[in-house]
């Protein structure tokens, strides 16, 4: 690891333990998510998915499965919270460090990317979300990962990094439901630009088949049990909820 990503973990990492000190977040974080409407309605989807293997009108599959993992061991809501904000942190983790890399890229300067990195960190970054019961890091998390892999691919252009591309989309779209038309407007894209820059009619026809089979395995699959289920497509919006 270079010397400048060793400094910015330390500093993520001491930032993160006076920030946990500082609010006694120990004390603090399983209340907060009890407490919090938002947390209160992932804790609950995530129990629905484990326990009674059925999707929540109000919360998409992924993040309600990341969300629940521990409970395959049964773990208790305390457990369930603090495992979450292990997740979190590695996604707070990553986001810093994305930003580093893009700054280094686009700037061509090492002590420029890291001073915008240390910005973020200390001024930008929702630090307090990490121990609490949110989608927000989990949801940047992939649009950052959206982000890289797109440019990597217009770098490169290996179609994997393609794929990944549009997982990562596929999975922001399974945290936040908002994004169902954007990706369907970039797979529609990728159709396209599959259709216009592959050579022949076979490699065409598996790469768009592979395109359908992630879009099946996870939009159409929050689809076809949100139908259902419920009887329609869509999470319920803020308005539509008890």
């Amino acid at each position: 690891m270079e010397k400048k990503k060793i400094i910015l973990f330390l500093l993520s990492t001491f930032f993160l333990i006076f920030v946990y000190h500082l609010f006694q977040i120990d004390e603090n974080r399983f209340r907060l998510s009890k407490e919090l409407n938002d947390s209160g309605t992932y804790i609950y989807a995530a129990k629905n998915l484990y326990q009674n293997f059925l999707p929540d009108i109000h919360r998409p599959i992924i993040i309600s499965a990341i969300i629940g993992f521990p409970l395959l061991w049964n773990a208790n809501d305390l457990l369930l919270i603090q495992l979450f904000s292990v997740v979190q942190w590695l996604s707070w983790l990553f986001v810093i460090f994305t930003i580093f890399y893009f700054s280094k890229q686009f700037l061509n300067s090492n002590p420029l990317a890291i001073w915008l990195s240390i910005l973020y960190l200390f001024v930008l970054s929702p630090v307090l979300s990490i121990f609490v019961v949110l989608s927000e890091g989990i949801f940047t998390f992939f649009i950052l990962s959206s982000t890289f892999f797109i440019y990597r691919f217009l770098i490169s252009e290996k179609t994997r990094n393609g794929f990944l591309f549009l997982l990562s989309i596929y999975m922001a779209t399974l945290v936040k439901p908002v994004y169902y038309y954007f990706a369907v407007f970039i797979t529609l894209v990728a159709f396209i630009y599959i259709i216009i820059h592959y050579k022949t009619l076979k490699t065409k026809v598996l790469i768009i088949l592979v395109i359908l089979g992630m879009l099946s395995c996870t939009i159409g699959l929050q689809l076809i049990l949100m139908h259902r289920h419920f009887n329609r497509f869509t999470i319920a919006l803020q308005e539509e909820r008890a």
